[in-house]
């Protein structure tokens, strides 16, 4: 009975070759993402919201009003979430409501920053700039005449804190803006960047002093002390950045290349930085956002609703025995784990398995984690539909199949209204 049982249980805890895109429903076009403690949100085309919770570990589509293309994103907190449209509308998200911000005018608008509730800053074409005034009562944008550029402005981000505060635009032709004392009297200064080309994206570190890093097809740094930028080594057209930082100095810069993650180590900052490096995302075309999801891991989105969740120890490897954690594998919502077990498989070694109950159908669920892992792993048949890692000799595996073809039934103990079973189970070697 045990060798019948473990034939039909070859299930996972699944880590793919390489880092694999989730597709979101409906698919939209994602352009923007923020994190705020392991919490997530991505924006993109005809107003696309989606939220990540990071306790279910699953995105939940935000259903609001304004069908514009959204552009940019910003947290808060988890409760509190601003959003910009293309057409200046602003979106907020507070206490499980979403609601307008009046105050933008109409146009273009690609860049949005926050700092917390009282400051943030909105930058578009030709130049245009908006800033956050908070008033006793509410909230309203208010547009900043002296703006000394005309050129387009593609991004902003808040540098440094304090006194040293300032949100750094950057746009067309390498043009550098230095906004100071956003949310009161806003004064700017222009920068030189030292590209000519367009900087589509910023990251920055935070602090008294600090540091902050823009991209676009040249990438360029600006000193913590006095404002001044300096080129690094490129490696081509990036559409996303973000930064590791320690003590306001960047330590690594993660940026979005294509459906790659590449990154530059500037530890060694006295001897020349090192070469870029760069980590394929599978099932995606193009990324365009990059965020941190707390500390050890990067969230990316791209087009057609793709989103990934990696590692940073991770990035650059092609393979991992991932560990015995439900919490860092993919997970169908609201399962029930009904058994587990560890036998021996003559000529493999151990068996680590786990089953969990669904009620919910056998398709709803296989569409669920083809979303997550792809189809090339994918093998079907009239009882069962399974993932198996590597294909040919696998190490890990994941397996849907209807209750009805449950093996040894009675020591599982399959709650009532169950319709699909999920199993799961991996080697830790191979022999």
């Amino acid at each position: 009975m045990r060798t019948v049982f473990v034939a039909g249980l070859l299930a996972c805890s699944i880590w793919p070759l390489t880092a694999s895109a989730e597709q979101l429903d409906g698919k939209p076009d994602l352009v923007g993402v923020s994190a705020y403690y392991g919490y997530a949100v991505a924006v993109g085309k005809r107003g696309a919201v989606y939220i990540f919770d990071r306790r279910k570990k699953t995105w939940k589509r935000q259903v609001v009003a304004d069908k514009s293309n959204l552009t940019g994103v910003a947290m808060v907190s988890h409760r509190d979430i601003w959003a910009m449209g293309s057409n200046g509308r602003v979106l907020r998200l507070n206490r499980s409501r979403w609601s307008l911000v009046p105050g933008i005018d109409k146009g273009t608008y690609n860049g949005f920053a926050m700092a917390g509730r009282s400051r943030g800053a909105a930058v578009g074409n030709g130049g245009t700039i908006f800033h956050l005034v908070q008033s006793s009562t509410q909230a309203t944008w208010g547009k900043y005449y002296a703006s000394p550029i005309k050129a387009d402005l593609y991004a902003v981000a808040r540098v440094g804190r304090g006194g040293r505060e300032r949100f750094v635009a950057v746009g067309k032709g390498g043009a550098v803006l230095a906004l100071s004392g956003v949310g009161r009297s806003v004064l700017a200064d222009m920068e030189i960047s030292q590209t000519k080309q367009d900087l589509v994206a910023i990251a920055a570190c935070r602090g008294y002093r600090a540091e902050a890093v823009a991209v676009g097809r040249d990438v360029v740094l600006r000193d913590r002390r006095n404002g001044t930028w300096k080129k690094l080594p490129s490696i081509g057209q990036l559409t996303g950045v973000a930064v590791k930082c320690r003590y306001g100095r960047v330590r690594t810069i993660y940026a979005t290349m294509g459906n790659s993650i590449v990154w530059l180590d500037l530890k060694s900052r006295a001897r020349k930085p090192g070469t870029w490096k760069k980590h394929t995302v599978g099932d995606v075309k193009t990324l365009r956002g990059i965020t941190w999801l707390g500390s050890k891991r990067l969230l990316v989105v791209g087009d057609a609703g793709s989103v990934a969740i990696v590692a940073v120890k991770h990035l650059g490897k092609t393979w991992r025995n991932a560990p015995n954690n439900p919490a860092t594998l993919p997970s169908y919502p609201k399962t029930k784990q009904i058994c587990r077990g560890r036998v021996y498989v003559r000529g493999r070694g151990h068996l680590s398995w786990r089953m969990h109950a669904t009620p919910a159908e056998r398709s709803k669920v296989l569409e669920f984690f083809e979303r997550r892992l792809g189809r090339k792993q994918l093998e079907s048949t009239k009882h069962s539909d399974t993932f198996r890692f590597p294909k040919d000799k696998p190490t890990m595996v994941l397996s849907i199949r209807p209750v009805n073809t449950l093996v040894n039934r009675p020591r599982c103990k399959v709650p009532k209204g169950t319709k699909t079973v999920i199993e799961h189970s991996r080697f830790p070697s191979r022999k």
